[in-house]
């Protein structure tokens, strides 16, 4: 389990050795910039798990979240047919780490307005993907995401971190996988709801709406712009905010546009 992320991480997959992975293959969890290992897992066929580091669940302020208990529990023990189902409220807003009497603190939670679906086609295929600005980062190292063939049929999962990057950044990125190719050979689209608040950049709860709901809408729109008709969910729970769904990369998503409901298994 990785203790947190860190962009550095880029830097360390030229000294792994994939034969000792391959023989050796361990569950992996991690989330936001450990992005780069799970995605190298995924090219030597070992799934691993998108979220559940130690310092931000395992350690969370007060207690871990129920949501993200089961879920762990899930891909801990069980791995089999898991429904991804929203939570009632999240908690975007962090406490930090470095005052003690934030041990006992509980962060402040906000109502969930639940999944968002678009389309009513269901899907089922392995999940790639990952965070947004790590994402970023490897498409511009030759080798370090799947060739495109090898990404067809996958259902494509992305959510973004706490640099809180701007629509024009999302836009960009998105376009750019259109243009690559990988939009309209997937099967689905599953979106992380974006963090929108960080201690360098505390927005009010209306700018954090405002910022959520305009990501949506841009994401939105690039992805039919290449995919009219696979299924969509935006506004999961896993990424950058609590409680923590876990995903795994490299496993099966099953998606059902007509009852809306999300299954994962592995």
């Amino acid at each position: 389990m990785a203790c947190v992320g860190g962009d550095d991480q880029i830097k360390l997959l030229r000294y792994l050795n994939a034969e000792t992975f391959r023989e050796n293959p361990k569950p992996y969890f991690g989330y936001s910039d450990n992005t780069h290992l799970s995605c190298y897992l995924w090219k030597l066929g070992i799934p691993s798990f998108y979220g559940g580091s130690v310092l931000t669940q395992l350690a969370m302020q007060g207690q871990i979240l129920p949501e993200t208990v089961a879920s762990l529990n899930w891909a801990f023990f069980e791995h089999g047919l898991f429904e991804l189902k929203a939570s009632a409220a999240f908690a975007d807003e962090d406490l930090a780490w470095e005052e003690s009497a934030n041990l006992k603190k509980y962060r402040k939670m906000e109502p969930n307005d639940g999944f968002y679906f678009d389309g009513d086609h269901s899907a089922e295929g392995r999940l790639w993907g990952g965070c947004i600005e790590s994402l970023d980062f490897m498409t511009k190292v030759p080798g370090r995401v799947p060739e495109l063939e090898h990404l067809a049929g996958t259902i494509l999962f992305l959510e973004s971190s706490e640099e809180i990057p701007s629509h024009e950044c999302v836009k960009r990125f998105m376009i750019a996988l259109g243009e690559w190719g990988l939009l309209k050979i997937v099967k689905g689209l599953v979106v992380g709801r974006p963090k929108a608040w960080f201690f360098d950049r505390q927005l009010s709860p209306v700018a954090k709406q405002n910022y959520r709901k305009e990501q949506r809408e841009v994401m939105l729109e690039v992805f039919r712009e290449y995919n009219p008709l696979a299924p969509i969910v935006m506004n999961v729970d896993f990424g950058h905010t609590d409680p923590q769904l876990i995903l795994p990369n490299g496993g099966l998503m099953k998606i059902d546009g007509v009852q809306k409901k999300v299954w994962v298994s592995i």
